[in-house]
C-alpha cells in the first residue's frame, strides 16, 4: 500500500497538507475523503487507523488539514498556528474542501489507476460533518455521504448566550480551552460575522432536506458532546438518508488521542464495518 503526502494551497493562500492510501488492489473507482472535526486534525485518534482500514478493503482514502485549524505541514499534529485557527471560518473551511475536490480530480496518480475523480464519496466527523452535509448539497461530484455524530448547525453554534456574544464582539476574540493540550485557542468575531453573512448557505437543515444521494448518519448514544437526539432529527430531515445509532458509543466512538491500547477497537472496528458496508452497497 501506497501512502503518500501532497500540499496544496488553500484558503487566503495558506497551505492544505493531504495523506492519499493508495491499496496495491484496488477495488472500488469511488475516491473516500475524511473530513475532521473542530479542534481536530486528519492524524487525531482513530483517523489513521481507519483510513487505512478503509484502504486495506481496496479503497482509495484521502484525509486532510483544514488551512486554518490551527496545524501546519511541518507540525501536521499540533497546534503550532494558533493565528490561523484565529482566523478560520465556515466560508474557509468549505473552500478547503472544494479545493481538496477539485485536486482530487485532477490528480494524475489516481487518474492513472482508473479511479472516477469525479465521484466521490464524503466522510465528516463532528463539525466535519455539517461541512460535508452542505458540501454533499452544494458540490453534484458527492455521491455517497456518511456523517459521523455531526452537529446540524453552524450559524450560530457559539452564540447561544448574548453576553457571550457581546463580550466576543466587543473584544473581538473568544477563547476556547483545550483539555488535551492545554492551550486557550482563539477564534475570532470575524467566525460569527461569516456565519451572519452566510447564514442561508449555512443552513444545515436545508441542506439535508434537499440531499438526493445515499447518506449514512452514524450517531453515539452516549454520545455527550453531540446528542443523539440530533441525529434523529436529521435522519428526519433527509428522505435519502439511513440511520445507525452505536450503543454505549461516545463522540469519538471508542477513540483517543494519541491512539492507545486503551481505546475502544471493538467500536472503532464497527464504525469502519458499518460505513464501508453502506459505501460499497
Amino acid at each position: 500500500m501506497k501512502e503518500l503526502e501532497k500540499i496544496i494551497t488553500g484558503s487566503d493562500g495558506e497551505k492544505i497538507l493531504m495523506k492519499y492510501f493508495i491499496p496495491e488492489n484496488i477495488s472500488s473507482p469511488h475516491p473516500i475523503v475524511l473530513i475532521h472535526g473542530f479542534k481536530g486534525f486528519m492524524d487525531w485518534g482513530h483517523f489513521p487507523y481507519v483510513a487505512r482500514k478503509m484502504a486495506e478493503k481496496g479503497n482509495v482514502v484521502i484525509r486532510f488539514n483544514f488551512s486554518h485549524d490551527g496545524t501546519s505541514p511541518a507540525t501536521p499534529s499540533e497546534f503550532s498556528r494558533l493565528d490561523l485557527f484565529a482566523q478560520n471560518t465556515y466560508s474557509k473551511e468549505l473552500t478547503d474542501i472544494k479545493s481538496v475536490l477539485d485536486e482530487i480530480e485532477s490528480l494524475k496518480i489516481l487518474l492513472q489507476q482508473n479511479l472516477n475523480t469525479k465521484e466521490i464519496y464524503l466522510i465528516g466527523h463532528s463539525r466535519g460533518g455539517a461541512d460535508a452535509i452542505i458540501t454533499a448539497f452544494e458540490d453534484n461530484r458527492i455521491k455517497k455521504l456518511v456523517t459521523w455524530a455531526s452537529v446540524d448547525r453552524l450559524a450560530t453554534y457559539f452564540a447561544d448566550d448574548a453576553d457571550t456574544l457581546a463580550k466576543w464582539k466587543k473584544e473581538g476574540v473568544v477563547y476556547i480551552y483545550n483539555s488535551r493540550t492545554g492551550q486557550n485557542m482563539p477564534m475570532n468575531y470575524s467566525l460569527y460575522e461569516d456565519a451572519v453573512q452566510n447564514k442561508e448557505r449555512f443552513d444545515v437543515h436545508h441542506a439535508a432536506q434537499n440531499l438526493n444521494i445515499p447518506w449514512l448518519i452514524v450517531h453515539g448514544d452516549t454520545d455527550p458532546t453531540v446528542d443523539v437526539e440530533i441525529a434523529y432529527k436529521l435522519y428526519q430531515l433527509s428522505a435519502s438518508s439511513d440511520i445507525y445509532i452505536m450503543p454505549q458509543a461516545h463522540h469519538n466512538f471508542g477513540a483517543k488521542h494519541p491512539l492507545d491500547d486503551s481505546a475502544d477497537f471493538v467500536q472503532i472496528n464497527l464504525l469502519v464495518d458499518k460505513t464501508l458496508s453502506f459505501l460499497m452497497s
